[in-house]
């Protein structure tokens, strides 16, 4: 698991500011209670639209587990075949055949191209959409997160485009306050699908209505 870590971000601990140790905190604790796989702290990211960009607080990628085995599997599957017909192992094309042949009958004498095809398509498909995006700002003030501060970051939601990421990924966005949120920032944060944490005795914990 790899973190990059920058700006304000490669400071000690003691030296830092309230508000850069919980940026720094929050993407700690992502990283080793969460399993994302990068943390970068104060990154500069891009619209797809305009071309305008902004600093978001914690920027952090993580692979989903279960689609990365699967890519892997239907690789597996591919460079079985590749090697079945490719080297010329009789006993493992006579095992793939007889697999097709007690699965799809009609397809009998084809085993070769039904697993290429299928560990092709099982890897290619779960590659596409295995990385998840977060997105996160970090406020930590004497008081409650309002309703403007969820308002502002949908807005900046809404005019974030796709240019550096590939179609399928996933994204999501979070809302970190030291103190908590009010009870119209809650409500607006569910209506705009925002993620809202904030300190807790373990590291952090999800809020909601």
């Amino acid at each position: 698991m790899s973190s990059t870590k920058q700006g304000s971000s490669a400071k000690q601990d003691s030296s830092l500011q309230p508000g850069e140790k919980l940026e720094k905190d929050f993407g700690d604790w992502l990283e080793s209670d969460q399993d994302y796989d990068s943390i970068d702290l104060n990154k500069n990211v891009s619209s797809g639209f305009d071309g305008s960009s902004y600093e978001v607080d914690v920027y952090a990628t993580r692979k989903d587990p279960r689609s990365v085995k699967l890519a892997k599997f239907g690789g597996l599957i591919y460079a079985v075949a590749g090697a079945a017909y490719g080297l010329g192992l009789t006993e493992l094309q006579q095992t793939l055949e007889g697999v097709v042949r007690a699965i799809a009958p009609g397809l009998a004498g084809s085993a070769f191209v039904v697993f290429l095809v299928l560990g092709g398509v099982i890897a290619l498909y779960n590659i596409r959409k295995q990385t998840t995006h977060t997105y996160v700002e970090c406020k930590d003030w004497k008081r409650n997160v309002g309703r403007p501060q969820v308002s502002k970051l949908a807005g900046r939601m809404k005019d974030f485009g796709d240019n550096d990421r590939r179609e399928n990924d996933l994204e999501k966005w979070i809302l970190v306050s030291g103190k908590g949120f009010s009870k119209p920032a809650l409500e607006a944060a569910e209506r705009q699908n925002i993620s809202c944490f904030k300190r807790s005795r373990e590291g952090f914990e999800e809020v909601s209505l």
